[in-house]
Order: structure tokens, then sequence, then C-alpha cells
């Protein structure tokens, strides 16, 4: 269990590197229903806008993009958004947890020493890049002020607000994440079936 929460944990903080998945059809008014709506209100007022589409029909499924590009354009302007309010480096500690995981889950010393690897590239190179930034000045103490190194850091602070990381959070690219973590699992318990089954013939 604990290494399918680690490795799960740390999918899900590379789930959030990308825009999110989402249905490629839905459901609500059709676009031509709405250009032959009347306008009651002068053509460009919010007012009009809002009549047509409540009036908007008929309801029908529409096709859209399997991937919300708006969900990026949203946090555009923010100093800090999405895993980043979480981490500075959210790639290198979802490396490293996903490795801590896979060295839970192993009993040879060299796949633990494998799989904990990452956990070190994280914590040095980390911290390497931060130093970098406060020498070049593209890590301003402002923006190191409010954001932290180490996973949650900032979030338990208070430097930044849990209410922001669920407004961005990509919840359909966590479960997909939490879906693959949960098929190592499985696949490890299998594999561990088997091995027993063999021992014992």
């Amino acid at each position: 269990m604990g290494a399918f929460g680690l490795q799960a944990l740390g999918l899900v903080g590379f789930s959030q590197l990308v825009p999110p998945v989402q249905m490629p059809v839905s459901f609500g008014p059709s676009p031509a229903s709405i250009a032959e709506q009347p306008h009651e209100h002068p053509p460009g007022s919010k007012v009009a806008a809002d009549a047509t589409h409540a009036a908007a029909k008929p309801l029908g499924l529409q096709a859209r993009c399997p991937i919300d590009f708006d969900h990026s354009r949203r946090q555009e302007g923010k100093e800090v958004a999405g895993p980043k309010r979480v981490t500075r480096h959210p790639f290198l500690w979802g490396m490293a947890l996903v490795g801590l995981g896979s060295a839970l889950a192993s009993p040879l010393a060299t796949e633990v020493a494998f799989g904990v690897m990452p956990l070190a590239m994280a914590a040095i190179g980390g911290a390497h890049q931060d130093l970098r930034g406060r020498r070049s000045g593209t890590l301003t103490p402002a923006l190191d002020a409010k954001t932290s190194h180490l996973p949650f850091g900032a979030l338990l602070a208070g430097q930044q607000q849990w209410s922001d990381v669920v407004d961005e959070f990509a919840w359909s690219n966590a479960a997909i994440a939490v879906a693959i973590a949960g098929g190592f699992a499985l696949k490890r318990r299998g594999a561990a079936a088997k091995q027993l089954l063999t021992l014992t013939k």
C-alpha cells in the first residue's frame, strides 16, 4: 500500500504538468440555434448575450478537443500556479516519489538503490537549480519566499493557499495517474503470486 501511495502521488504530480484531458463531447445548446435567436437588447450587451444563451434550443452533443488547452490559458499572468504552488521542482519530486514507491516494493538491494537515487537527484538538483536562479535573478526574493523547494513547504507555511491548488487541479489527469499506479500495484501482486506458486510446486 505504501508503494502504491508513493507512486500514485508522484504520478499525480507528473499529471499536473500537462493540460487536462476532457470528454471529447459536451452537452449544451447548439451553436446554430444560439446564432438564430432574436435580440431584444442591443446585440453587444451582456443582457442580450445571457438571454440568448438561456433561450437557446435545442440542446445536443457538441464535439470538442479532448485536451483542455484553456486550462493553461486560465493560469497565464499568475506568478505561481499549478504544481509550482506545491514545489518549485514538480518534475524532480514526482520522479523521486515514483522511485521511492518502486524501492519500497522491491526486495532486491540493487532495485532499492536505483529507486532511491531520484530522491537524491531531487533534493540536490533542486537546491542547485534554486541557487543558480538566485544568482541569475530568475528566482527573485519575493518568488523564493512564496514558494518552496520541498513539496508542500509553502502550503504548510501559509505562503500558498490550498484552495488555489484545488481550483487549478487537473482532476481528470489525477484520476488517470492513480489508475496507472493501481495497474503497477496489481502487476506487482500478480508477479508475487506467480512466484509464490512456483516456490510451492
